[in-house]
């Protein structure tokens, strides 16, 4: 078990750094291929906009697990365990509420979006959503596991 969750660790860390990585290699090669060589490139900035997104959904599925989000806790500090453990659960519940919907949205616009291609690409619009489908899940995962425990600490205060 320990094996599958590292796993699933490493697939949002490393996806984000690999989708970085791509990114950041097709706007080089469109600035360089436009500036030095005058050679067009209109597949590099749509790649770079999809890896983009990528980057996007997978980074902020590990920022969950790390606690690593903005927040505004001002309140929260100056609350006692209990009530603080209270509230935190109630905006766990609303966050994970909305990343439900973002979650269920991003398989509405991928079923509508299937048969619509990328300009330049030319594959499927459904892969830019796909992106945020998987960083969705992954940050209702590590949201879930936030959760439980924050649940067990109200039980155990």
């Amino acid at each position: 078990m320990k094996l599958l969750w590292r796993g699933f660790d490493s697939f949002f860390e490393i996806g984000a750094l690999l989708a970085f990585c791509g990114m950041l290699l097709a706007i080089l090669v469109q600035v360089f291929a436009n500036y030095l060589l005058a050679l067009p490139t209109e597949w590099a900035e749509e790649l770079s906009r999809l890896l983009c997104v990528w980057t996007v959904f997978l980074a902020s599925a590990s920022a969950v697990k790390k606690g690593a989000h903005i927040t505004i806790n001002i309140l929260l500090r100056r609350l006692s365990d209990r009530p603080r453990l209270i509230v935190t659960l109630v905006l766990e519940i609303i966050t994970a509420l909305f990343l439900l919907c973002v979650f269920w949205g991003s398989i509405v616009v991928m079923r509508s979006s299937y048969n619509v291609l990328a300009t330049a690409l030319e594959i499927s619009m459904s892969y830019f959503y796909l992106g945020l489908l998987v960083g969705s899940f992954g940050m209702l995962v590590y949201l879930f596991v936030g959760m439980a425990r924050t649940i067990k600490g109200l039980f155990t205060s």
